[in-house]
């Protein structure tokens, strides 16, 4: 499957990591599973977990179809929620749409910080009261990490690194997660992609220092 995470900075942007790892019908292959897209007044990312990724696929173009519809005049979760219950995309699999999930933050200056909104299915959930959330078969130690740091995640650098870090701990722990990590972001400002390079940096980091890091938050001791 894959693993998909989303993580609040403390000035509201949204920093999205993931793995680079599909499967559909027995074939795996590798591919960029975070999607940037541009709406009236403002701009969304999101993510996608699925079991057969055409699938998944499917209910991305939708979300998108559904984005396309958000003025800001209402709240975007009953748009997106309206246009995902009736699907407009060719080959929308509605027999399968538990199989796919999809976290997607949207920003734009008529809200105060961006929007985190969940699709699991073709059911659109607000995810704004929560600080962090993972998606896929992954979700588990990227899930447990995330919530062991987020107290010492301060600065936008802290939650790219513990980002990249519970992607790499999905990697590391479930087969099905694997390729290149991917980190974009989403503020009320604007959008960023981090570098393959700093990504791979980060990657080297957490490899040798995990451990010693982790055991500093368990003891609340400085980093």
């Amino acid at each position: 499957m894959t693993v998909v995470v989303a993580c609040r900075a403390a000035d509201g942007t949204l920093v999205f990591g993931s793995d680079r790892r599909f499967s559909s019908e027995d074939e795996i292959h590798n591919g960029k599973k975070l999607y940037f897209h541009p709406m009236m007044n403002g701009s969304a990312v999101m993510g996608m977990a699925a079991e057969d990724a055409k699938h998944g696929f499917a209910h991305v173009v939708d979300l998108q179809i559904a984005l396309n519809r958000v003025t800001f005049d209402q709240d975007p979760t009953v748009v997106v929620q309206e246009g995902m219950k009736n699907p407009a995309s060719f080959g929308a699999q509605n027999e399968t749409s538990e199989e796919v999930e999809i976290l997607c933050g949207i920003a734009s200056p008529a809200l105060r910080k961006p929007k985190l909104l969940g699709v699991f299915g073709r059911a659109t959930h607000d995810l704004d009261e929560k600080s962090c959330c993972c998606i896929g078969s992954g979700a588990g130690p990227a899930r447990g990490f995330l919530k062991l740091a987020s107290n010492r995640l301060n600065s936008l650098w802290d939650v790219q690194l513990a980002v990249c870090a519970s992607v790499w701990l999905a990697k590391e722990t479930d087969p099905r997660c694997g390729g290149e990590t991917d980190i974009w972001w989403l503020s009320r400002d604007g959008k960023g992609e981090l570098e393959v390079e700093r990504i791979k940096a980060f990657e080297g980091y957490i490899e040798t220092s995990l451990l010693p890091i982790t055991a500093r938050w368990i003891a609340d001791a400085p980093l």
